[in-house]
């Protein structure tokens, strides 16, 4: 197995994250390894959907390379601002009820055999 958190399918929204790669080669190497992985081998990842400022357009990014890499199993995350953070202070943020129908696109558009697993919470 192997876990490896993509977090999300757009460069913009990556580098708001301060994860600064390469999507399109990130893409290309999970696909090699699942292309030449041994039969059973299983591959998962993580993304945060409904990050401040992200466009349903970036989003669909998020569900392409998700459906395209074909993960076993997906973590998916709702972002929730934590005070304190950088993100926290971003303008563009979300309301919970902007995250909840970003988890529900999510969730109707991946194309997969395995699990998505949701984990939301709104602020109280």
């Amino acid at each position: 197995s192997l876990y490896t958190p993509i977090q999300s399918g757009n460069e913009r929204i990556l580098n708001l994250m301060h994860r600064h790669s390469d999507m399109n080669k990130n893409q290309q190497m999970l696909k090699n390894i699942r292309e030449t992985a041994h039969r059973g081998f299983k591959l998962g990842t993580s993304v945060i959907v409904g990050f401040p400022s992200e466009t349903l357009d970036e989003l669909q990014d998020t569900i392409r390379i998700c459906n395209d890499v074909n993960f076993d199993w997906i973590w998916c995350h709702g972002f929730s601002a934590r005070p304190g953070t950088l993100a926290a202070a971003l303008p563009g943020q979300l309301s919970a009820e902007q995250v909840l129908e970003r988890i529900n696109l999510f969730k109707t558009s991946i194309n997969r055999k395995g699990s998505v697993i949701f984990d939301f919470q709104e602020e109280t």
